[in-house]
């Protein structure tokens, strides 16, 4: 089990906006701390530091891969959660049906991985035309991730390039087909929008939205960097 600690480095790089600052912390379930507390004595659990438990299940799948593909261990890793970030991390994902959110299947995630934008189906009423507007987008792996540099992130408050929504950040990063190619996109696209600022921009939201998935050897976390082209 992961938990989040008291501390993120997220809160203190977030200066366009801050860190989930749009959200009412005054709502939190009433037993919140009663459960925290439960999991602790009951199960195996780890307390982020300086990051999110969602860090730190990516770097633990990260390091179970490593060590499984090296043949150190026979054991595999899933992530199980329902937050869709984690789903940039390379390995075994399953998500439990909550609600009227559907169940997400176990399922790998390679490192390029792949994207999905859905649309909305209807008839104009003014002219009786089919109509199609873009409704949702949902990736895995790098793609996944490059397309949050793009748009943001809205349910945490990191506001992405202007102007630049889940359809079209599906018609820019969709047809990538390396690591190269997705860095050449968002690259460019923070060059246009920002010129000799792009660099400065485009790490505060690469650093938002990135899920760490390495410690250095004393510990602290790995940010993504910008591959080179």
């Amino acid at each position: 089990m992961f938990l989040t600690g008291e501390t993120n480095f997220r809160d203190a790089i977030a200066i366009k906006k801050g860190y989930k600052a749009d959200r009412d912390h005054s709502k939190k379930p009433y037993h919140l701390a009663n459960a925290r507390a439960y999991i602790r004595a009951r199960y195996n659990t780890m307390l982020s530091r300086g990051c999110e438990a969602d860090d730190m299940l990516c770097v633990a799948q990260t390091k179970y891969n490593r060590e499984f593909l090296a043949g150190e261990t026979n054991v595999e890793s899933v992530i199980c959660t329902r937050d869709k970030d984690l789903r940039q991390c390379e390995g075994w994902h399953y998500g439990w049906e909550m609600g009227d959110q559907p169940e997400f299947k176990l399922q790998w995630v390679d490192k390029l991985g792949t994207l999905e934008a859905t649309y909305k189906e209807g008839v104009s009423k003014k002219t009786g035309k089919p109509t199609r507007s873009f409704h949702q987008l949902k990736g895995t792996g790098d793609k996944w991730l490059y397309s949050q540099i793009l748009m943001g992130d809205m349910v945490d408050n990191i506001p992405g390039l202007p102007m630049m929504g889940g359809g079209k950040a599906f018609k820019l990063i969709d047809p990538c087909e390396t690591l190269e190619e997705l860095a050449a996109v968002v690259k460019g696209e923070y060059q246009r929008v920002y010129e000799d600022r792009w660099e400065v921009e485009l790490y505060e939201q690469a650093h938002l939205v990135y899920m760490v998935r390495n410690l250095d050897e004393n510990n602290q976390l790995i940010f993504w960097r910008l591959p080179e082209s």
